[in-house]
């Protein structure tokens, strides 16, 4: 996981692909790599506010999402 301090997100920084429609239903969401050996935390979102823990990640999934 990566260990600097998470970032933090409000509205308006969207996920493509229709995601935030699901994550805006949901009280609370975490979402995990579970690609290795053991999940790793990528964000984190909740009452609105995002906090992103693994930004390479985070950018990979934003870029599967387009295509």
């Amino acid at each position: 996981m990566d260990s600097s301090k998470p970032a933090i997100h409000g509205a308006g920084y969207p996920l493509p692909g229709g995601y935030d429609d699901i994550f805006i239903n949901a009280d609370q969401t975490r979402c995990f790599m579970n690609d290795g050996d053991r999940p790793e935390l990528v964000f984190r979102q909740q009452a609105g506010q995002r906090e992103i823990y693994h930004s390479e990640f985070f950018e990979l999934l934003q870029q599967e999402a387009l295509q």
